[in-house]
Order: C-alpha cells, then sequence, then structure tokens
C-alpha cells in the first residue's frame, strides 16, 4: 500500500493541474536555517506555502532548515527551493528534501483520504 502511495504521489500528470492535495492540518512548523519559524497555511508531499518569510528568497533558490508535524512527532531535515513569493507577503516552495517520518506522515493522510 505505502509503494502504491508512494508512486501516486510522485507520478507525473502532465496536465500542469496541482499533483497533491493541499492540507491545513495537522500544523507543519518550518524551522529554516537561520532560526526562522513559520507555520503553513497548507502543504503537501509536493511542497507548502508560508506567510513570509521575514527574508529575502530568490525564486529557484534551495534553502534548507528542519520540519516538523509535532502532533505526529515526526521531524527532520528538509530543503526546498522557492516557486514563488510576494504573492499577498506568500511564498510557495516545492520540497527538494522530505524526512522519511515526515514523509510516512503525509502519505498515511493521502491513503486517508483515499479510504
Amino acid at each position: 500500500m505505502v509503494l502504491e502511495t508512494v508512486k501516486r504521489l510522485f507520478s507525473s500528470s502532465g496536465s500542469g493541474r496541482r499533483k497533491h492535495a493541499r492540507h491545513r492540518e495537522p500544523l507543519l512548523e518550518i524551522r529554516f536555517d537561520d532560526g526562522a519559524v513559520y507555520e503553513a497555511i497548507d502543504w503537501s508531499a509536493g511542497g507548502f506555502l508560508i506567510s513570509g518569510p521575514d527574508f529575502l528568497v530568490q525564486p529557484g533558490k534551495r534553502y534548507g532548515g528542519r520540519v516538523s508535524i509535532p502532533t505526529a512527532n515526526a521531524s527532520g531535515r528538509f530543503a526546498a527551493t522557492v516557486v514563488r513569493s510576494g504573492l499577498a507577503a506568500e511564498s510557495g516552495w516545492r520540497w527538494v528534501r522530505i524526512p522519511p517520518a515526515v514523509y510516512r506522515v503525509m502519505a498515511d493522510i493521502e491513503d486517508d483520504q483515499l479510504d
């Protein structure tokens, strides 16, 4: 079942539409390497949206830090690239690396929604 979820989450649809459902819960906390902490407005296995950040970011550039889902006790190092920034002081990010513990929680949520 997990293998099917992984294939579905990362398959390419070619339609230009969002590949991953967005979620607002559970809370996803993003802590960048500079110490700035944000709660995601929404997130998916493809990326996340935050209000901010309070530092200058460049679309296409990779940033890192720690990501956690506190209610699931899941956390670890992440890397993400900026997809867009500046729209209503929000920025969209695409995961480059997600910690396995966080990814498992995301995959479980996707599985639950399909049931």
